[in-house]
Order: structure tokens, then sequence, then C-alpha cells
């Protein structure tokens, strides 16, 4: 009888992992939906969640008469008194139509309606109801791998690293079971981007030429911008700045022009130029970026990275107009939403011209309960971050 080592690679291809469902902390299942939605909308969104779960688990042989005779009428007078949002209230009553006829249900729609909820929730902040619902989705439907991938990346964005391992990982092996490149691609990005936050340079950096490469071969060109960009992030953290501004060149080319990732790649170019005194090449490029308006926060970085540039370049102007404009947006923002590398790179731009009244604002900014004292007419600049 043959052993997996000797069927070779053709065997891994096919295995598809288990995924992490919950935390080591929790008990009763999807119970954290009640703390984050208080009220009658987080006992239905309880219930809902476990029906779908319940059904999941069932095999389809299984499923008819999986809910007691007469819970959907209830379950649907109970939605009706949560007055959901309407996106939410046709989620919820699709899944009230799963408990009426289990056998009937469609595993493509429950897993649309439960992703539904999954970023109704995380857009509220509700990030564990939203990984909750998301991983239904995935579960409800486990041939299909994009369910598996976007429960990876939620559970990346919200920094749980080990679950989300698991679902990028099962979500390349349902990819390749099925041939799902655009979810393959996808995974092995995010892939690169977990291993990068773990500091696992050169794994995150194969992974992320693996998806470039399948990106390539099977025509995902959206996934190539961000593998590129995560290159170049990789290249640059690690000192090796020719082959960063290579990596940087490839994701403009990647992105092309208007895409709403570039202004975040040209800011961390131009950060690498501050960062080597090179400021004279990162003026027009910040400038630029500079000019389009997002978030005020980003706004704030973006403004006070130029006027750190244009002070370093000897453009007083510029310094000028760059530090007043990110000064207006800090001004209105609160501490927590303040980008602290925003009045880091204002204070050393002030104190790169000598404007101590300016540096002494922004490091008060930076310390309120911390009375700065103002810095002597011949400290050194750079010596005042």
């Amino acid at each position: 009888m043959s052993t997996p080592s000797d069927r070779g690679p053709a065997a891994r291809r096919w295995c598809v992992p288990p995924a992490l469902l919950r935390e080591p902390h929790e008990t009763l299942e999807g119970a954290h939906v009640l703390d984050e939605v208080p009220g009658e909308l987080g006992l239905v969104l309880w219930e809902s969640l476990r029906d779908v779960l319940l059904w999941a688990e069932a095999g389809e042989g299984q499923r008819a008469g999986l809910f007691q005779d007469g819970a959907a009428p209830v379950r649907f007078e109970r939605i009706r008194d949560a007055r959901p949002e309407v996106g939410v209230e046709l989620a919820l009553t699709t899944v009230a139509a799963l408990v009426a006829d289990p056998a009937a249900a469609i595993p493509a729609l429950l897993a649309t309606v439960c992703a539904e909820v999954a970023r109704w929730a995380e857009e509220r902040g509700c990030g564990t109801t939203a990984l909750s619902y998301a991983q239904a989705a995935a579960l409800a439907c486990p041939d299909d791998p994009d369910p598996a991938v976007e429960v990876g990346r939620m559970a990346l964005r919200q920094g749980r690293l080990q679950r989300a391992e698991s679902w990028l990982r099962r979500g390349v092996g349902v990819a390749r079971r099925g041939q799902g490149w655009a979810a393959y691609t996808r995974a092995y990005l995010a892939l690169g981007e977990l291993l990068r936050a773990r500091g696992r340079a050169e794994d995150a950096r194969r992974h992320l030429l693996k998806s470039v490469r399948a990106a390539r071969r099977f025509g995902v060109p959206e996934v190539r911008g961000d593998a590129w960009h995560l290159l170049f992030l990789l290249a640059r953290d690690g000192g090796e700045h020719a082959q960063a501004e290579r990596m940087a060149g490839l994701a403009v080319r990647a992105y092309g022009r208007g895409h709403p990732r570039l202004p975040v790649l040209l800011l961390d170019l131009a950060r690498l130029w501050v960062a080597r005194d090179e400021f004279t090449r990162a003026v027009p490029v910040l400038k630029r970026v500079a000019e389009r308006q997002g978030e005020p926060r980003d706004n704030a970085g973006a403004l006070a990275l130029l006027a750190r540039a244009a002070a370093g370049a000897g453009d007083r102007p510029t310094f000028e107009e760059a530090w007043s404009r990110a000064w207006s947006v800090i001004r209105h923002l609160e501490d927590p939403l303040v980008p602290p590398s925003a009045l880091v790179d204002l204070s050393r731009a002030a104190a790169m011209l000598g404007d101590w009244d300016r540096m002494e604002q922004a490091v008060r900014r930076r310390e309120p309960a911390t009375p700065a004292s103002r810095p002597r007419r011949d400290a050194t600049p750079e010596t005042h971050p």
C-alpha cells in the first residue's frame, strides 16, 4: 500500500487542512454575539448563527427535520421585533427560511447572506461577530474557496494570526481542488502579509512571489500590485534599498493610474527617500499624494511627511503650507486618531528649519501630559525628534 510520501507532491495538491473555529477561551458557541450586539437583535443574530452552523455540520441526508416544527414562525416574529437594518433583515429572514425547510436550503445563498451579516458587523466594530458569520459562510459552502479566504483575511485584519493562517491554508487547499485560481492568489498574498507580520521575511517573500506568479499565470491582475507593494516593504525593512525601489516600480505599473492603493505605495516610497535624506526626490511625490483627499488621518500623515521633506530640501514655502495644512487636520482629530508618525515628522520638520515654536507645538501634542521645555536656540535640530 502506498504512503503519502510514495504518492509525492500530487497527493498534497488535494489536501484541505482544517481551520480553527474559535479561540481557546470561547466556551459557549457564538456567545460573543450577545456581548457585541445588545438587545433583541443580538439574540436573533446568535440564534441564526447557531442554526447555520448546525445545518452546515449535518450531512446532506441528515438535514430534513433538523429543527423543531413551528420554530420558523417564532423566528420571523423575533426578527420583526428586533427591527434590524434592511440588509440584515433580509439575511436573517433567509436563515429563518432555512429553519422552516432545512433540506431545501441552497448553500451558496446561505453563504451570501452570512457574508452580508459579517460585513455589517465588521463595519460597526463587532469584530468577533463578523468573524463568526464569515466562518458560517465558509462552512455553509465548503467547496467554495472565496469564503474561506475571506475568513482568513478578516482574521488577519483583526490580528488573530493563528486563526487567519489556518483559514488561508484551507483556502489554498480548496482553491487547488476546485481550480479557483483567483482565491488561490489572494490566499497566498494574505499569507505573505501574515508571515511579514510575524517577522518571517523569507517565508513571506516566498509566498508573495508565488502569489505574483499565480496571478500572472491565471490572469488575476488585481493581486499583483498588492504583492509587489508588500515585497517592496520587505526589501525596505531589510535595508535592500535598490531592490525596494525596483519592487515599488513594479507595483506602480501593476496598480496603474487611479488605483486606490497607489497613494499608499507612493507614501511608503517617499518615506524611504526621506529616511535616506533624499528629500528632493520625495517632495514632488508627496505633493501628488497630498492633493488626494482621503481620510483625515491619512491626509495628516502625508502632509506631515511633505513638510519634513520640504524642510530637508530647503523649500520653505512648501514647508509652511504643508505644516499648516497638516496641523489644521490634526487639531480637529481626537488623540487616538492622530498618527504618531505625523507628529514626529512635524516636529523634525520644524527643527530642521529652526522653527522652535512649531516644534514645541508638535512635541506638546505628542506628549500632552508632559510640558515640553523650549529648546535652546543653538541646539542641533535633529536631536529633537
